[in-house]
């Protein structure tokens, strides 16, 4: 299990990731994220840390 949470962009690919890892994931759903995803993930962050998994598209690169 990764102590830390994973952020990834979409539902595919939380599926994807938890069929390899036992770790806590979150859908940040592209670009359609507000100021309430990034208060909770600096929460996650001070908690457990996170790691970002990004596309090497538009969503991912902002």
């Amino acid at each position: 299990m990764i102590k830390e949470t994973i952020v990834v962009e979409g539902k595919d690919d939380i599926t994807n990731i938890k069929s390899a890892i036992d770790c806590e994931l979150i859908a940040t759903n592209g670009l359609a994220f507000g100021k309430d995803l990034i208060e909770r993930l600096k929460e996650i962050d001070k908690r457990c840390g996170i790691i970002i998994f990004t596309d090497p598209d538009f969503a991912g690169k902002k």
